[in-house]
């Protein structure tokens, strides 16, 4: 079966999933990649993928197997659909995909069963032990929502969070695919930041992110900060984070590790009151600001960084930078062109 004849008709969550599953039994390289992070998070332990591999979509399940009773509901009506099931060496993988929609009734709980039966089947099949596992792919955005539902459901054993943008940049690795291999992912890649960014959101938003202050700044500048840009940031960046903001400046200090004095802060300020300019400008500014116990961070040189000078901030030792960005230009309103800016930010919390 062709990709085009598996995609026909198919959009947002549905059609990622697709283009996923089809690059996983296409390419060696990208399926090993997968499963070396889900390794990382397995409880269970590594996953082996070396005789074995299978992708199955759109794997239902019942009411039946939600309740884990088998005589509740004999019929079998449908209760869920898990995205994606993979088989591999010594697992069974369940990958439910969440961009953007809410979870329905038991899930993601619901779909443990499923797995269960599926390993048991495999076990009694090839003669070994099998493990199941969960894993809800979503945007990094989402992180603290998934991992509160499956705390509440007391599943950590069994399901786990990977976000998109890991599985994306990990990727970027790839050394062998074949022409073919390296446009679908690509393609796989601008598709789902878009899903993930909210393209429209970010259309919108655009005009509004650099016009005059509004104390705490503009309702469009909250957003884009704590929703947006702040879902294209690494989990490990995320992870060590902190509210910072008051009425002329709007943002987030990350340190790179829990208890160092050393951060970074990033977020919209009031040219007015903190730009040193001959004629500073009426108007907002995104900045990053290092401090000075983190003076062993260096932003890279590029085009998107300019060096300024803040009141208050560059008097106390702080080196800042502003993120420049041209409202009016269509490649901002692409969300990789974003991503590719916050490429160094990220690249300063891997070391």
């Amino acid at each position: 079966m062709t990709l085009l004849t598996e995609v026909s008709g198919q959009k947002g969550e549905n059609l990622c999933s697709t283009v996923l599953g089809h690059i996983l039994m296409r390419c060696p390289e990208a399926r090993e990649l997968l499963i070396s992070l889900i390794s990382d998070i397995s409880p269970g332990g590594p996953i082996y993928v070396q005789n074995q591999f299978a992708v199955f979509r759109e794997e239902r399940t019942s009411d039946s197997e939600t309740s884990g009773d088998a005589t509740s509901n004999k019929s079998g009506s449908r209760h869920g659909r898990l995205d994606l099931t993979i088989e591999t060496d010594d697992a069974v993988i369940g990958i439910e995909n969440k961009f953007n929609a809410p979870f329905q009734e038991n899930q993601p709980q619901g779909y443990l069963e499923h797995l269960r039966k599926r390993a048991d089947a495999l076990e009694r099949l090839r003669g070994r032990s099998f493990s199941y596992l969960l894993v809800v792919l979503a945007p990094a955005s989402r992180e603290n929502e998934v991992r509160q539902k499956i705390k509440e459901q007391n599943i950590e054993e069994l399901c786990q969070f990977l976000s998109w943008q890991s599985l994306l940049t990990k990727f970027d690795q790839l050394r062998t695919a074949s022409p073919i291999d390296g446009f679908l992912i690509q393609e796989l890649k601008t598709y789902a930041y878009e899903q993930i960014g909210s393209l429209a959101d970010l259309e919108r938003l655009l005009p509004h992110l650099l016009r005059p202050w509004k104390p705490r700044g503009r309702g469009s500048q909250q957003r884009f900060i704590s929703n947006f840009f702040w879902s294209l940031l690494d989990e490990s960046v995320r992870r060590n984070s902190t509210f910072g903001g008051g009425i002329q400046h709007y943002g987030y200090f990350f340190y790179r590790r829990p208890g160092d004095a050393g951060c970074i802060w990033i977020g919209f300020i009031d040219r007015m009151s903190f730009m040193r300019e001959s004629n500073p400008s009426e108007g907002s500014a995104l900045i990053i600001c290092v401090s000075p116990d983190a003076r062993s961070v260096k932003l890279p040189e590029s085009d998107n960084f300019v060096e300024v000078s803040v009141h208050n901030w560059t008097d106390r030792g702080w080196r800042c930078t502003e993120l420049k960005f041209n409202e009016s230009d269509t490649q901002w309103k692409n969300v990789q062109r974003w991503t590719d800016a916050l490429v160094p930010i990220n690249e300063i919390f891997r070391h």
